[in-house]
């Protein structure tokens, strides 16, 4: 009997020292929550918006007004922007829905979308992606500023909403306080790039209006590489003529675009500044820009 209870008291030990020496079981760490850096709203790296990138690709810019990029793509990361405004009869006042701003027309409109953004002639409503519904309802000091934001138009996922009545929206989840650019509100004045690029000497130290089309960092490698003086300097093309663009990024009333991607390399512009030249080519200091629309197809 003593020698029977001196082996179970060896096996209980063995089990215990067993259990002791085994690593605990991995603990999920929390998510943590979109956050408010500076004049941006958006998760963190690896946060919970993160995953939004990786389901929605690369984002391409879309002027608001811009009917020929209509219809926008569906499941594709977009960035637009327009000046933020709440959409009225939404929220806690349950009024009933309210038309659109005078002469705009709102779309992928829902009852989900306290917001909207507007052009001159387009507004669009948008929706915050789950993770970012309480952020942005801080975001409103930003109404009737401009913001940038990035989403997607594609089904509204939201806890206890059934997937097969889910409206289509436009879901951000992504926002920026985009700065007010200089810039002429109508038409364009200016220039091809032919004038310039013959004959740079005339206009040396002058400021002069041309347009074209953005280039972006020389992407395409309109220019020599080794002609690049500032890491930020982008190229507009005219047809044969190129030109480097410094001291401004491409980016003012209702646009942003990004040196680095080549879709957004369809859009005309027009560059107001002082002209430079350094070893036979020519750099435009801007000082203003405005979108002219997209390119041509050839």
């Amino acid at each position: 009997m003593r020698l029977a209870m001196i082996r179970l008291f060896a096996l209980v030990m063995s089990i215990a020292l067993i259990r002791s020496d085994a690593p605990a079981a991995p603990q999920a760490r929390p998510t943590p929550p979109p956050t408010l850096a500076g004049d941006r709203v958006a998760g963190g790296s690896g946060g919970p918006i993160s995953r939004y990138a990786t389901m929605y690709g690369t984002p391409e810019f879309r002027g608001l007004d811009d009917e020929q990029s209509r219809p926008w793509p569906m499941r594709q990361a977009i960035r637009t922007i327009g000046q933020l405004e709440l959409i009225p009869g939404r929220g806690r006042s349950g009024q009933a829905n309210a038309a659109p701003n005078p002469g705009r027309r709102r779309e992928w409109d829902s009852e989900f979308a306290l917001f909207e953004i507007c052009g001159d002639q387009f507004c669009l409503a948008i929706v915050p992606v789950q993770e970012m519904q309480d952020v942005l309802a801080g975001a409103s000091d930003w109404v009737h500023k401009n913001i940038e934001v990035i989403g997607a138009i594609d089904k509204l996922s939201l806890p206890g909403l059934d997937p097969m009545s889910a409206p289509v929206v436009f879901q951000v989840w992504s926002v920026f306080e985009a700065p007010e650019m200089p810039g002429r509100k109508k038409g364009s004045k200016g220039s091809s790039l032919e004038p310039l690029v013959r004959y740079p000497k005339g206009v040396e130290g002058t400021v002069v209006t041309v347009t074209g089309v953005f280039r972006g960092a020389n992407l395409f490698e309109d220019l020599p590489p080794e002609s690049r003086r500032d890491d930020s300097d982008w190229v507009l093309q005219d047809g044969p003529f190129s030109i480097w663009v410094t001291g401004k990024a491409p980016r003012g009333k209702g646009f942003s675009l990004d040196p680095r991607s080549r879709s957004d390399c369809r859009y005309r512009l027009e560059a107001t500044g002082k002209v430079a030249t350094a070893n036979g080519f020519i750099y435009l200091r801007a000082s203003s820009l405005q979108l002219l629309g997209r390119a041509k197809e050839e």
